[in-house]
C-alpha cells in the first residue's frame, strides 16, 4: 500500500492495482466522482511489481523490469 495526502493505491497479489480516495484529476476513476472510499481496479495496469504514489504524481514497475 502506498499513500499520498489525498489517494491511496495498492498492489494486490496478482500484480492489479486498486487506487482510492481524492479524484480531483480523475486519478482514482473516471471524471466526475470526486472521492471513491471503495478501492477503484484501475484496469491500465497489469504484472505491476511496485507501486507509489505522491502529491502530484503515480509510478509503477511492471515485471517487465
Amino acid at each position: 500500500i502506498t499513500a499520498s495526502d489525498s489517494i491511496a493505491c495498492a498492489r494486490r497479489s496478482n500484480g492489479r492495482v486498486v487506487c482510492w480516495g481524492g479524484n480531483l484529476l480523475s486519478q482514482v476513476a473516471e471524471p466526475g466522482n470526486w472521492c471513491r472510499s471503495v478501492p477503484v481496479l484501475k484496469p491500465e495496469l497489469s504484472g505491476i511489481v511496485d507501486v507509489s504514489v505522491g502529491t502530484q504524481h503515480g509510478c509503477t514497475v511492471n515485471d517487465q523490469g
